[in-house]
């Protein structure tokens, strides 16, 4: 038997079963509630197993479609994961061997194992350093809150990442698609690449001490990646929902401002706080030309370096798998 809708809601049929239609329903479903469910949602009037058979068969598709969502769902997950790790691989790859390719041709030859040895330990100590505090000083805050705008208090030694990367806490946005092992390691390998090897490469014939180099590029990745970041990319700040930075009217995509500006200014105070390499001026001040040893080392330097950037573009936009962010990172290829 049909009953209408009460007054004000759409236009459903409530359904009832008598006594003896419930008890056959019970039967099927195995549960009391569950037949409530049946006997209120369909008509029973004809047979109870129809009537069961349309429950399950409603069920089903309601299942198919949530099966469907969180298919969807984690294959955008997995495709985002797959963009950022591939954007890495040539963000770190390429750009650091380019680096040390350019570098050791730029210079005389009787420098370039320093060169050599410099970008091997930017790397070691970089990573070490933006691991243990840097990660977390520049993008660490609690779950679920907003970023300190001072200093990031949280996730050192990346124990929060490990935690959501191991099993997804239920957290609304801090899970594993934001704070994952694959987000650490394109940070790193940009901070690494951008910060600290730009600034060393730039004073490397200058230093004897390769070790001198490397402490600095744990400092920049470590510590002031983090000032660097948040003047231009962090909305904490600021009153109008835009960076400091970017309130004078200053666009930063890929960190156009961020990377290479850190990199500069801290090879310029570099270069002024060493000086001149040793033999550049003669007595009266004349420049000595210090010519490189090897075009070819550069040449193959700046090609690497360019290939690097396909992935530093591009992987700035940190996720593709929507056809808006797939928009927004396809210009960044020819950036």
């Amino acid at each position: 038997m049909a009953s209408p809708a009460p007054s004000g809601s759409p236009p459903l049929v409530i359904y009832s079963c008598t006594d003896e239609q419930m008890l056959e329903v019970t039967e099927l479903v195995g549960d009391s509630a569950t037949a409530a469910i049946v006997c209120s949602q369909y008509d029973c009037s004809f047979t109870a197993v129809s009537c069961v058979l349309k429950y399950l068969a409603a069920q089903q598709a309601d299942l198919s479609e949530q099966m469907d969502g969180t298919a969807k769902a984690e294959v955008a997950l997995s495709l985002d994961v797959a963009f950022l790790l591939f954007s890495a691989y040539l963000v770190f790859g390429p750009m650091q061997l380019g680096f040390a390719l350019l570098c050791a041709g730029a210079i005389r030859s009787k420098n370039s194992m320093n060169v050599l040895m410099k970008n091997i330990l930017d790397a070691c100590t970089g990573a070490i350093g933006f691991y243990l505090f840097g990660y977390a000083f520049a993008f660490g805050h609690h779950a679920n809150q907003t970023s300190n705008a001072f200093i990031g208090d949280h996730n050192f030694a990346l124990s929060y990442t490990t935690q959501v990367s191991s099993l997804d806490s239920n957290v609304s946005y801090d899970g594993f698609a934001t704070q994952g092992w694959h987000v650490f390691f394109f940070q790193w390998s940009f901070c690494a690449v951008g910060g600290a090897g730009g600034a060393s490469a730039i004073v490397v014939s200058r230093v004897a001490v390769t070790t001198t180099l490397s402490a600095g590029a744990a400092g920049l990745t470590g510590l002031f990646w983090r000032y660097m970041r948040t003047s231009t990319w962090d909305t904490v700040l600021s009153r109008d929902g835009y960076a400091l930075l970017l309130q004078t009217g200053a666009i930063d995509f890929a960190g156009g401002g961020v990377v290479h500006l850190t990199g500069g200014m801290a090879a310029l105070m570099g270069a002024w706080i060493i000086g001149p390499r040793i033999g550049r001026f003669d007595a009266s001040g004349k420049v000595n030309e210090m010519k490189g040893h090897s075009a070819t080392l550069v040449v193959m330097g700046t090609f690497l370096l360019w290939l690097g950037f396909y992935g530093f573009n591009p992987g700035s936009n940190l996720t593709i798998a929507t056809t808006g962010c797939a928009t927004a990172a396809w210009p960044a290829w020819w950036a």
